[in-house]
């Protein structure tokens, strides 16, 4: 509770809404489809489908192993190979773009071509 005081409220929620569109627009460039649209979308985390031919379960594994987490998403979704970004508590635009990074090159890794 001390840390959301000290940042204060209201730039505790600008730096989401930050990080959210920095994750969100680099997703887009990737051409990865997200499960909300950004009227509706909460600023902590972004649902992001995988391309099909990547495994999703490998494909977790992988980030976490370069120091990101991510969650699959819950019942039906994990199915659709939905995963889960979140973007609360400490991070920053900074760490948001070194994911980004290493989303790519994970993708890239796995044959996903954004192209």
């Amino acid at each position: 509770m001390q840390e959301l005081i000290d940042e204060r409220l209201e730039v505790r929620i600008q730096r989401y809404q930050a990080c959210a569109r920095v994750i969100r627009e680099g997703v887009k460039k990737l051409r990865l489809r997200i499960l909300f649209p950004e009227t509706i979308s909460a600023n902590t985390v972004t649902s992001v489908f995988l391309p099909q031919q990547i495994d999703i379960d490998s494909f977790i594994d992988r980030l976490d192993e370069q120091g990101f987490v991510v969650y699959p998403g819950k019942r039906h979704l994990y199915q659709q190979n939905m995963f889960q970004i979140a973007n609360m508590g400490q991070i920053q635009v900074v760490d948001c773009n070194a994911f980004l990074r290493v989303l790519e090159s994970t993708l890239r890794e796995m044959g996903w071509q954004s192209q």
